[in-house]
């Protein structure tokens, strides 16, 4: 059998400019935005699917296996792991100076950027904001329309504004509702 590699697949009316690196059969769909610069590329890993209508900016680093619905808004230095959900409308907020006043002031916005990082295995759902500086750790799961403005513990189950711990995803009530092969996983750890 010919195991020849699968087409990575850009959608229509999606721009992508020459320092975006799209791996292995990934899919970034219709209408996004992709953009990176020469010292600051956008990775995107293999077999990661990014929804219609998301905004990624420099220094953004998508692992593998990720599903990233749609309308996600990606501010500079943000880094996520393999096997990541990230559910629609999500929006990583790095900016942590008004830009007008960076380049007026002629500052490097990016020096100022701490990062989020999302570790592997890491859900997050809808409509949750992640400000700069904050860290999601693996297998930690963020309900929909959460704030998050302090870094999540591994396994941790976090909801509210601000996103507050309420379990940990190895609760069987938790587990229950995770797919068969994320809650093999996390029962073999």
């Amino acid at each position: 059998m010919d195991e020849s590699p699968i087409e990575t697949k850009i959608g229509k009316y999606t721009l992508v400019n020459s320092h975006v690196q799209i791996g292995e059969g990934s899919r970034v769909w219709h209408f996004c935005n992709l953009y990176g610069t020469e010292r600051n590329p956008v990775i995107i890993g293999n077999y990661t699917s990014i929804g219609s209508y998301t905004q990624i900016k420099p220094e953004v680093r998508i692992g593998d296996y990720c599903n990233l619905q749609s309308g996600l808004r990606f501010g500079e230095k943000v880094y996520v792991g393999n096997y990541v959900f990230i559910g629609s409308e999500v929006i990583f907020l790095t900016d942590r100076v008004p830009s007008a006043f960076t380049k007026a002031d002629k500052l490097d916005v990016l020096s100022l950027i701490k990062g989020i990082h999302i570790d592997d295995y890491a859900m997050i759902g809808g409509a949750v904001k992640i400000l700069d500086g904050v860290k999601v750790g693996s297998h930690a799961l963020v309900g929909a329309g959460s704030l998050v403005s302090k870094d999540v513990p591994p396994f941790a189950v976090v909801v509210g504004s601000p996103a507050k711990k309420i379990g940990d995803v190895r609760e069987e009530k938790y587990l229950q509702r995770l797919p068969p092969s994320h809650r093999k996983l996390i029962e073999s750890l």
